[in-house]
């Protein structure tokens, strides 16, 4: 009986443990990198094209992207914890319609769909194409820290819109801002996670680019059903130098 208690009470130590860590892990989810774009001070915040910036999210600060001027938001992840509904109720009460926010539940760890989430990264590239062609829309893009799922989709406009070569957006654009082993505050655990789910989508992507079937003139999500058969050895994955 008091061997069951014993263990009952690692059990519940255990447990009261886990959730007094994930409860600290979510409140230090903030980048260690600075905006450099002036009026905008979230962090990590970056302008990648004309009108066009990347980010973290702006917890409480929506009314900065108001003063600014940004006309549309892509919210690029997942709602966790209700987060993502509060911010559109956020963005709604600062004034902006329906139609100028746009999520795309963008998962960064646990993927057991290519296809689906090849398609929100599709999805993101066609919406930022279409924002920017208009002169008079600003886009304000983000994930959770604006590291990771951000940095893979600032990567590829780089590419597509701007001609980067893979290896130069994959270092200057994602490790530089955070990406996986980029930011060596980040947890051995979602570098991992990173490097298990969301580089191979990244590295299977430069296939189709590299065949010249998604570019930046065609942005068609049906190319994402190639994903599944598509093969990438580990020992060819990019890592952060």
């Amino acid at each position: 009986m008091s061997l069951r208690l014993s263990n009952l009470s690692i059990l519940m130590f255990t447990a009261t443990l886990s959730a007094s860590w994930s409860l600290s892990a979510a409140h230090a989810l903030t980048s260690p990198y600075k905006s450099t774009v002036e009026g905008l001070s979230y962090g990590n915040t970056h302008e990648i094209a004309p009108r066009v910036f990347r980010g973290s999210e702006p917890g409480h600060k929506v009314q900065e992207l108001v003063d600014f001027g940004i006309t549309d938001v892509l919210i690029f992840k997942r709602d966790a914890r209700g987060e993502v509904a509060r911010q559109i109720q956020a963005l709604r009460d600062a004034g902006f319609k329906a139609r100028q926010i746009h999520h795309l539940p963008m998962p960064w760890k646990d993927i057991d769909d290519e296809v689906s989430v090849c398609e929100h990264i599709v999805d993101g590239l066609a919406l930022i194409h279409k924002v920017s062609a208009s002169p008079r829309r600003q886009l304000y893009f983000h994930c959770t820290v604006g590291e990771d799922r951000t940095g893979l989709l600032a990567a590829l406009i780089r590419q597509l819109a701007q001609g980067w070569t893979a290896e130069q957006a994959f270092q200057d654009e994602m490790c530089r801002h955070g990406y996986e082993a980029g930011n060596p505050r980040k947890p051995s655990f979602v570098v991992q996670a990173i490097r298990d789910h969301l580089t191979p989508i990244y590295a299977k992507l430069q296939i189709l680019i590299g065949r010249g079937e998604l570019n930046w003139g065609n942005l068609d999500r049906n190319l994402c059903s190639q994903l599944p058969d598509m093969h990438v050895s580990r020992a060819r994955l990019p890592l952060c130098r």
